[in-house]
Order: structure tokens, then sequence, then C-alpha cells
């Protein structure tokens, strides 16, 4: 059999689950509860392609995801790793995007099913940026998730928090070129994402009894915060647009630049903790590596005794 044949067969197995046309919910047993997950699981199994055939029945088959029970953690976990596989294929179709969005974001609220939402919002990120670029849904979208993101992480896990955090900096770091009237503020938009980490900082770089800065579960908080600042600037390759004139359009040098009296600190009074160590040079390395990639305004050149200030703290460690 085809894969589109195969994909077909599941997609009719998988309406017996769905929802009436009149909006009521199927209930189901725990039986008919595997035997979805199981259908969803042979779907996401099957190679996606981006042949017009594989499209049409995977765009009927997130219809139908859409109006799967959300009784059920299993059926949700199932169907939101469908989604993060074969989303690639929705390419520019925005309205079923945004019932995909929906559907995904439904879980944050689930301890059970965060991870599984986050990685699904991640995937469909990176996955369908290219076709959001150019259209008013990129910034609508990124104003969504970064809502998400101030009102959420906090009851996130680490490792759930900086994937949803990856997905908003990339939605940012794209390619937004369309016009000034549909652009957002990068910098105010990335001073958001990093305000709660820099409270953080504060909070953990202002303690007055240097003894405390020793223990387990400060060096922990520390280490979080510094890893959620380093995944912003990793994945925020801001390149200056032709009708930017001005040095601020580099927004990741910047923002280092605000960010440094903090990371000087801790590169003084935290060199023996590797972990904080790391996170917190990869920020600086970031911040060259993008400002000096293809299309970047190449700011350290043009802020050289800064620049000059950071290359001497790094090589006298």
């Amino acid at each position: 059999l085809s894969a589109d044949m195969v994909l077909r067969t599941l997609s009719r197995l998988l309406a017996a689950y769905c929802s009436g046309g009149d909006g009521s919910v199927k209930q189901l047993s725990i039986a008919k509860v595997y035997e979805c997950e199981a259908i969803l699981f042979c779907i996401e199994s099957t190679p996606s392609d981006a042949l017009p055939e594989y499209q049409a029945v995977l765009h009927t088959i997130f219809a139908q995801i859409c109006q799967l029970s959300t009784r059920h953690c299993a059926v949700r976990r199932a169907a939101m790793r469908v989604i993060a596989y074969h989303c690639a294929v929705l390419n520019g179709t925005e309205a079923m995007f945004g019932n995909l969005c929906t559907y995904v974001l439904s879980g944050l609220g689930e301890t059970a099913l965060q991870t599984e939402s986050v990685r699904a919002l991640l995937d469909m990120c990176h996955k369908f940026v290219r076709s959001l670029s150019s259209t008013q849904t990129a910034t609508q979208l990124t104003q969504l998730l970064l809502r998400v993101y101030e009102e959420k992480s906090v009851a996130l896990r680490a490792k759930d928090e900086l994937m949803l955090l990856e997905a908003v900096t990339v939605l940012l770091d794209r390619d937004d070129g369309h016009g000034d009237d549909a652009r957002l503020d990068i910098g105010e938009c990335v001073q958001r994402l990093l305000l709660k980490h820099r409270r953080v900082l504060h909070a953990l770089l202002t303690v007055a009894d240097a003894s405390q800065r020793q223990e387990t579960q400060h060096r922990d908080a520390l280490y979080h915060a510094m890893n959620c600042v380093s995944c912003v600037f990793k994945h925020l390759v801001v390149v200056r647009h032709a009708h930017d004139d001005d040095d601020t359009a580099d927004v990741s040098g910047a923002l280092l630049r605000e960010l440094w009296p903090e990371l000087r600190f801790i590169l003084l009074h935290y060199s023996e903790h590797e972990g904080i160590m790391e996170k917190t040079t990869r920020v600086i390395k970031h911040v060259m590596r993008n400002s000096c990639s293809d299309g970047g305004s190449n700011w350290f050149a043009q802020q050289r005794e800064f620049a000059m200030e950071v290359l001497q703290l790094m090589t006298d460690l």
C-alpha cells in the first residue's frame, strides 16, 4: 500500500472517534481510548511528504483531530505528536494552523500534557515560520505566544519553558521585511521575554551574604535563568533590514550591553560553577556569531571599546 492509501485508511478509522455534527463529545471507554491512540500513533509513524495527495489527507486528519474528545490525555498527547510531526504540510493554510494552535495551547493548562503541547508549538513555529512571515498572522501568533509565555511559563517545567521560549524567539527572528505597518517592536518583545529572568538575576546577584551564593538552590535558580537568557540570544538572529539606519537594528547587541553588568558579575563571582559559566559565556558567543553572520550589522566592530572590555574579561578568567 502507498503511504497515501495508508493515511486515508487511518483517517476513515479515526472518523469513528470524532464528535458529531451537533457538537456532542464522544465518551470513550478505556479500550476505545487505546484504539484511538494506536490509530494516531500509526499516523505519526507514516512518512510525511509535500505531495498534494499527502497534504489533502493530512488536512482531513488535522480537522478530525480538532473534533476528538478532549477528556482523554492519552488521545490528546498522541494527537499533539501527530501535529508536531506532520505540521510542515500546512504551508500557508492559516485557518487550519489557527485551529491546531488553539488545540495545542489547550494542553498548557494540564501538567500531563504540557511537554507534548510545548513541543508541538515549537515544531509548528519552526516548520511554518516561513509561510507566516509574509502575513499578519505571524504578528498575531507572536503576540499570542508572548502573552502565553508571560502567563504560563511560571507553571512549566524547566525544559518545557525553554521550548516555549525558543518558539516565541523563532517567530520574533523571522525575516519580517514585509512593511513597517505589520512589524513588531522586536526589542520590546525581547524585553518582555527577559523580564522575569532579569528580575531573578537581580534578586540572586544582590544577595548580601556571599555564602548563600554557594547553596544548591541558589545555583540552580541562577543556572535556569541564564539558560533561558542564553536560549533567547541563541535563536535571536535578527539582521538589519535596508530601511534600518541606526545601530539599534541589532537587537541582540544592544541587549548584551544592557545586560553586561549582570553578566560581568556572574563571570567574576561564579567562575567555579561550570554550568553557570557556560550559559553566561554562550550569551556573548551568540551575539558575536549572530552579529557577524551574513546580513548582520557586525555590531561588535561598531562598539569596539565595549567589545574590548568584554574580550579582556573573558581572557582574564
